[in-house]
């Protein structure tokens, strides 16, 4: 291999290795900085598990997602009641849907990227 084919071919595994370490790992624990109880349960962590097809059922897709539809997909996504999501305080709740809305975000990229030509 010569040397320019050896730099794009290093210069080629750097940007992937650093585009997958930006990649948000699946499941996602989130430790809650405020428990909460609900019924006869106390909640210390959500963890969202990796996303399918099946979780968008019911939403609609675009550019602006409706936070009602990011707790929806959270609870989906992590197993838990609708009622625990909404019960969440703001610290905790801002970064479960965080890894709601990169999973969202992921979907909508991808077929973005599928229905170019």
């Amino acid at each position: 291999m010569s040397q320019i084919e050896t730099t794009k071919t290093t210069e080629a595994t750097e940007t992937s290795t650093s585009e997958e370490s930006t990649e948000r790992k699946w499941p996602v624990t989130v430790t809650l900085k405020h428990p909460i109880d609900v019924g006869d349960k106390h909640i210390e962590t959500i963890t969202l598990r990796r996303g399918s097809l099946k979780q968008f059922k019911g939403t609609k897709l675009g550019e602006a997602v409706p936070i009602e539809q990011l707790m929806l997909i959270a609870s989906r996504l992590s197993g838990q009641p609708i009622g625990v999501i909404e019960s969440l305080d703001m610290e905790d709740a801002g970064e479960v849907m965080a890894a709601a809305l990169d999973f969202y975000e992921k979907c909508l990229k991808a077929g973005k990227e599928r229905s170019r030509p």
